[in-house]
Parts: C-alpha cells; structure tokens; sequence
C-alpha cells in the first residue's frame, strides 16, 4: 500500500513543469552530504574511504612518505600545473570527484556535444580534466594488474619480462602502470587527447618504459600487428558504439592462452547515458554477442576452480 502510494505520489511529481529537473537537482545536492541508500561512499565526508593502503600499492606512488590518495593528488596538481587551492575551488563547485553531482557535471559535454561519432571525440576532450580527476581520486584500477600477476604466477607459470600487455582504452593507466612497474612490455591505447598525454606523462615520471598508441576515431580499432599475453579492457566496452568489433580485435590479438580483462563480459551490466551508449547495451544484450563472447573466452574462475578472479578470462 505504501508503495503504491509512493509511486502515485512521484508520477504526479513528475508532470508538474520541470519538477524532474528539480528533483534530480536535489538529490545530486543532497547525496554531496547525506549518505543515499545504496550509494557507498560518496559524500564529500567520504572522499577518503575509496583508497586503502595496501601494501602491493607502495611501489605505485611517486612520493612513497605520502598516503595513496595524497600521491594521486599531487599527480594531477603537477600535470596540470595547478596549486591546491584551484584544486579545492574546483571540487567545491563540483563536489569532490567520488559525488554523484561530480560525475553527472563531467558527464555534461556528452549532452552538450552529443555522442554522434563526429562529437563523440570532442565531448572526451572537454571533458577530459574532470575525467582524470574522477579516474584517479575516485578509485584505482591498480588491483587489475596485481590479479593479473597474481594469475600468470599461479597458473600460467611464466616469467614477468616475457609478458606483453595492451591496455586499451587505458583511461590514467593503472592496470599497466602496475604491470610495467613488475618488468611487463607494455603497451597502452586511447582517443588523442589530453587524458592520453595525462597517462603518458604518469609513465615517463616513473621512468617506465612503455608503447603508446593515440587513437583518431572512436569507430574502429587501431592497426595493431602483435600479439599480446594480457589484454586489459577496464571500464571500456560500454564507450563504444560497436563492443563486438573491439572485442573481436582483442580476441584476434591474444595469444591463444592469454589473459582477457574485460569489465562488463558476456552481459551489459551498465546503465546508459552520458558516456555510457546506448548502442552498446543493445548490441550486448543480443545472443549472437553472448554467444561470440563464450566461443572464444572461458572465466578465469571457470578454468581454475576458484571464485577470486571476476572479469578475467583466458583465450580457448
């Protein structure tokens, strides 16, 4: 009954002139300080909790004496070439990058630009300061290369120097930037802009050495004539307009064996909108896609009879 009454209640809301707008502007302000049901840490009080200190993380940081986040922060004051204090004015606008109000006023250039393939490149780019902020003090994706390593010693029984990884769509470049650190060939991809040159840049200030590709449509792969032991495909998939063409280019470029990182599998699990397409969920929840996707890749889980190993998936 109280559901009912509920729903009755918000549909009503709802066709009152712009009350939508109001509501949803509402809630982005209330969830900077309020705690929203299933929402975990993601008030501006929280902006902390995202980053534990593991000790796997110590050799990640430029300054070892700083905290993880810490680190992270004088990162992107030092790219960017701003002090702190911009640094601060900037989140108090915005709410800090681990907000839901942060995420959906990045997300705003996909509205204003649109994400047709010919504006798709330009609103990544507008976008692209708010990103590297929402990638690096949001979370890291450090942990996608400690499984990996963690896989190939266990089961793979391989040496680290003889391991070549692409990171595609590398976003800040976590994931390799911990697999360089333990001697991998690395080699990472993403649209030319200044969220590329900002993972660049992380590499050459740890002086790691690495391969880069600046991709120029966001449409179809890159040319690519190697193949790779490990292919990292994080937070990526959902971007793309067409998933099946990217992923059948990371199958054709896996060694047979190898090592797939893929964030979403066989299923779209993501909703759509702003960066997230929309063209990519319906190509995704279609059986030939699922069915593709099986033919080629078993879950690393699968394989080996363990459960702590999800998105990851071995090359049949």
């Amino acid at each position: 009954m109280e559901d009912r009454i509920r729903k009755t209640v918000i549909d009503a809301l709802k066709k009152i002139p712009y009350m939508r707008d109001i509501i949803l502007y509402l809630y982005r302000k209330i969830g900077l300080f309020i705690q929203l049901p299933g929402k975990k840490n993601t008030t501006i009080f929280s902006f902390k909790n995202s980053f534990v200190e593991e000790t796997y993380l110590q050799t990640t940081k430029i300054n070892q004496k700083k905290s993880l986040l810490k680190d992270r922060m004088e990162e992107i004051m030092a790219y960017t070439e701003k002090h702190i204090g911009s640094l601060i004015l900037h989140y108090l606008l915005n709410g800090t990058p681990n907000t839901n109000n942060y995420r959906y006023n990045m997300l705003l250039p996909f509205e204003r630009f649109g994400t047709s393939e010919e504006k798709l490149k330009n609103a990544y780019e507008a976008a692209s300061f708010m990103y590297i902020n929402r990638l690096m003090l949001r979370y890291h994706k450090y942990k996608i290369g400690y499984d990996v390593m963690k896989i190939i010693h266990r089961y793979l029984r391989t040496t680290d120097s003889d391991i070549k990884v692409l990171d595609y769509g590398c976003g800040v470049a976590d994931p390799s930037i911990y697999m360089a650190l333990n001697g991998m060939d690395v080699t990472i991809v993403d649209l030319s802009n200044s969220q590329l040159e900002f993972a660049k840049w992380r590499f050459e200030k740890r002086n790691l050495p690495f391969r880069y590709v600046a991709a120029m449509q966001t449409e179809v792969p890159v040319e690519l004539d190697n193949t790779f032991q490990v292919i990292v495909l994080a937070e990526f998939l959902e971007h793309t307009r067409n998933p099946r063409l990217f992923l059948e280019f990371a199958i054709s470029h896996l060694e047979q064996g190898g090592i797939l990182y893929d964030s979403l599998g066989p299923c779209y699990s993501h909703g759509v909108g702003g960066d997230h397409l929309k063209e990519a969920k319906d190509q995704m929840e279609q059986t030939d896609y699922q069915n593709y996707f099986n033919q080629n890749l078993i879950s690393v889980n699968s394989k080996f009879h363990t459960d702590e190993f999800n998105h990851f998936y071995i090359k049949k």
